[in-house]
């Protein structure tokens, strides 16, 4: 089994990410067979969706950014859970919502 943490806060290696690492840290020290991962997206180029429909047929996306390198942890059968820390946040500042 494989938790994924994502943090989605601007600022990288804060306090979100120290808390979402010491949740996977936790989750780690329940026992064996538990791997984690922390994906941090600060400075990633991560665009919106434009609902071209492209991955329906194919796990591709027709945006050219850092999302790719993303699919195959995502798509990964062996994540059973996944934690998601200031998403809005980075919405919010992305998108000026």
């Amino acid at each position: 089994m494989i938790i994924l943490g994502i943090c989605c806060s601007p600022r990288k290696g804060y306090n979100t990410f120290r808390a979402m690492d010491t949740c996977l840290a936790a989750a780690r020290a329940q026992g064996d067979g538990i791997a984690t991962k922390l994906i941090e997206l600060a400075g990633m180029d991560i665009r919106p969706c434009q609902a071209c429909g492209k991955c329906k047929g194919q796990l591709e996306c027709s945006i050219q950014d850092d999302f790719a390198s993303l699919v195959p942890i995502l798509s990964n059968p062996a994540v059973s859970g996944m934690i998601n820390g200031a998403e809005n946040g980075v919405e919010d500042d992305d998108f000026g919502l």
